[in-house]
């Protein structure tokens, strides 16, 4: 059965995923399947092969929906790099080879400390790889599953996301796909996103391993839930989806399903973080409630704005030799003396424990919403041995 774009109306074949004719996504067209897989490389290349001439295999690092990771030695350049390579069905049609490239390449000219370099984009055995820095660390994603991150740590870890985040707006890149799996804080506390430009394309929807949904669901903002094209405050939303993530120790938006997320996400509010964990400022919530905005336009319009808010809280903070917690805590205390309206403090809280998205069921997500993770390590880098 054909499958009709509904983009171009040009007729595609059922079992397509991108549009033959203007690349794009057919994961809304009736009779298209939208747990489509993309598909990796079977073989594996093995170590101490070489790739383009310059690259020695040293291991694989982890394969998934979106291509396979190795390590590699850059006999040239003496250095170690992460070979990223990209399924076929994400450059095989003309239209998309093209995008990927421009997108790429724009992606490679991005100079900035909190974003991982790219070091090339390259063909091996007619497959396209991209060559990137190498980075020892830990995601983001393991850091919320181990441990309540301290506020102050939550405030630098969201700056230097927005520093990252600003210089790609500059350069009016979207990344489109920020959450905690695709951020890696370094050995010594750098916070570096991956995946910049490369995670999406302009126009179309991730697509992630057989058995999950279309899209990282719990990260998407309004706008991309209802397919429409994402702006640099997509980024913002899904900053404050993290930001709400690591103070509380789960998602705002929440479902028992694709359509359950995406529901919430278009219709509900999140529950407060002050309700959530005892010592949050009520000014870091209100922070994160315009950064998760549904308006986008009542939104922080630039990162720029976002950090002002944050470095203003921090400074408050400081000059009144206070942590953010220990002024949250007199001015919820005091808010607790009116009565019954005060905010409710659930079991977390006393104990100061953060449950994890993965495992016992935080938010009773199936696995299919959660996030996939190599196991025992980063798509990018390799866990620090402790």
């Amino acid at each position: 059965m054909a499958v009709t774009c509904p983009k171009c109306q040009s007729e595609n074949p059922d079992d397509t995923i991108y549009c033959g004719k203007c690349g794009g996504s057919l994961k809304t067209v009736e009779g298209a399947s939208v747990t489509k897989t993309l598909i990796t490389p079977k073989e594996s290349l093995q170590k101490g092969s070489t790739v383009a001439g310059r690259y020695a295999i040293i291991e694989e690092l982890g394969r998934g929906g979106m291509g396979v990771v190795y390590k590699a030695e850059d006999t040239q350049l003496k250095r170690t790099a992460a070979l990223k390579f990209l399924p076929p069905e994400r450059t095989h049609i003309p239209e998309l080879h093209e995008r990927f490239m421009h997108e790429a390449q724009a992606a490679a000219a991005l100079n900035h400390p909190n974003i991982i370099t790219i070091y090339e984009i390259n063909e091996h055995q007619n497959q396209t790889f991209i060559a990137m820095e190498y980075i020892e660390g830990q995601t983001l994603k393991d850091r919320v599953d181990q441990q309540p991150l301290p506020l102050e740590e939550v405030i630098d870890i969201t700056l230097q996301l927005a520093e990252g985040l600003k210089k790609a707006h500059q350069k009016e890149i979207v990344h489109r796909d920020i959450k905690p799996a695709n951020i890696i804080i370094t050995d010594e506390g750098v916070v570096k996103i991956l995946d910049f430009g490369v995670a999406k394309l302009r126009g179309t929807t991730r697509l992630t391993r057989e058995g999950t949904t279309i899209g990282t669901a719990g990260y998407m903002s309004p706008e991309q839930a209802l397919g429409k094209e994402a702006d640099h405050r997509s980024d913002i939303w899904s900053l404050g989806v993290i930001l709400y993530e690591m103070i509380t120790g789960h998602l705002p938006f929440e479902g028992e399903h694709h359509q359950a997320v995406i529901y919430a996400i278009l219709n509900k509010e999140p529950e407060p973080v002050t309700g959530l964990r005892s010592g949050v400022p009520l000014e870091l919530e209100r922070i994160i409630n315009k950064a998760l905005a549904k308006n986008p336009e009542e939104r922080y319009q630039s990162v720029a704005d976002l950090k002002v808010d944050l470095k203003t809280l921090a400074k408050r903070a400081k000059t009144t030799g206070t942590s953010p917690s220990t002024t949250s805590r007199i001015e919820q205390e005091a808010k607790a003396k009116k009565g019954p309206a005060a905010v409710k403090r659930i079991g977390i809280v006393a104990a100061g424990f953060i449950h994890h998205l993965s495992g016992c069921g935080a938010s009773a997500l199936p696995l299919s919403l959660r996030h996939h993770r190599f196991p025992g390590r980063s798509a990018f880098h390799q866990p620090k041995q402790r």
